[in-house]
């Protein structure tokens, strides 16, 4: 059995990451305007989370930028800008 914080911890990393490919998927198909309040400060939040230390929520934020990037090319390092880690 679990403790409480490690089944907080697992539960916070699973739903992270399905926020992130599910966010991925609508970039993909209506386009970056899904970025709200706009696309520069969606994609700074999502580019924080590729220093998550869990794999899979590191890997959904890179999908999502490479999403992104496929999208509207090297603006998306533009919008992403200096990245501030934690």
């Amino acid at each position: 059995m679990y403790g409480a914080h490690k089944l907080c911890m697992c539960v916070r990393v699973i739903v992270m990451t399905e926020c992130l490919e599910e966010l991925s998927c609508l970039i993909e198909a209506n386009g970056i305007s899904v970025c709200q309040p706009t696309a520069a400060a969606a994609l700074k939040l999502i580019a924080q989370q590729i220093s998550d230390r869990d794999n899979s929520v590191r890997s959904a934020a890179l999908n999502a930028v490479v999403v992104a990037y496929h999208l509207i090319g090297e603006n998306v390092f533009k919008h992403i800008g200096t990245v501030n880690t934690h």
